[in-house]
């Protein structure tokens, strides 16, 4: 059965928008670290040769407020798109605000993106390129794009765990169970005592990620399957690590996914 595309679409965008709205909202209840010197501090450095325009601006993305408002300012573009699916029109403009939103804050330097911030950033760009085109070949391009941008992560994440002897051992993610903030203590003292079991989950997850890469490329039955062991993953970060948004980030690329091995191997 051929799936069809502008559904999945609007599935990418639901996820990725709920995943974007649950950073900036933690975001948000940092208010106080967002300061001129706090976790969004700007690196921008003075340039003797810039125009006095640049330096000015520069000195007003470095203001808290400022920062604090294009955040809130993407929070809601992203709550807004989720509203124009319910609707049925209008989510150009909220992706376009969105868009912008997302690189004014790229612009600022100090905000620390990790792998789902950056995630997030190119899934929203992407169906904002399919609906700003507002044809089938543009939303096939998207999906596919973004079901490749998910094979790119997943695959260069696990090679790269694959080639650290610390992730063979199982060191790696024991001492990262060990940290505050990503950290895990009773998963922590459990590998810590059993090494043979930490070699284990270290290769569940670099191997898992590997594999999972080609979930888009092969027959949608096991495309599904590596999806789910993938959204388990995910889930299972979510609980132990705290780190909420990645499973938004990747899941939203899912459908993606499936629209992209449906699209191959569809009779």
């Amino acid at each position: 059965m051929r799936l069809d595309a502008d559904v999945c679409l609007n599935s990418v965008l639901v996820v990725a928008a709920l995943g974007s709205s649950l950073a900036d909202l933690e975001l948000l209840s940092l208010v106080p670290q967002l300061k001129t010197g706090g976790m969004l501090r700007p690196l921008f450095k003075s340039n003797a040769g810039g125009s006095a325009f640049g330096v000015g601006f520069l000195s007003i993305l470095q203001g808290c407020p400022v920062g604090t408002a294009v955040i809130a300012l993407r929070l809601s573009a992203a709550l807004a798109c989720i509203a124009a699916i319910a609707f049925h029109r209008g989510q150009l403009l909220p992706l376009l605000i969105y868009v912008m939103a997302a690189a004014f804050l790229q612009l600022r330097k100090g905000l620390g993106n990790n792998g789902s911030d950056e995630m997030l950033t190119l899934t929203l760009i992407s169906v904002f390129i399919a609906r700003l085109f507002s044809t089938s070949f543009a939303t096939n391009i998207a999906l596919c794009f973004i079901a490749l941008q998910l094979s790119l992560s997943y695959f260069t994440a696990g090679v790269i765990k694959l080639g650290a002897p610390l992730w063979r051992d199982g060191q790696s993610l024991t001492a990262l169970m060990s940290t505050q903030t990503f950290g895990n203590e009773r998963l922590y003292r459990f590998l810590a005592n059993n090494p043979q079991m930490a070699i284990l989950a270290s290769a569940a997850v670099y191997g898992g990620e590997i594999l999972v890469a080609f979930a888009p490329w092969v027959p949608s039955p096991v495309g599904l399957m590596l999806l789910g062991s993938g959204l388990v993953f995910h889930l299972l970060v979510a609980l132990t690590m705290g780190l909420n948004t990645f499973l938004f980030a990747f899941a939203a690329a899912y459908p993606a996914a499936l629209y992209t091995s449906n699209l191959l191997y569809s009779r």
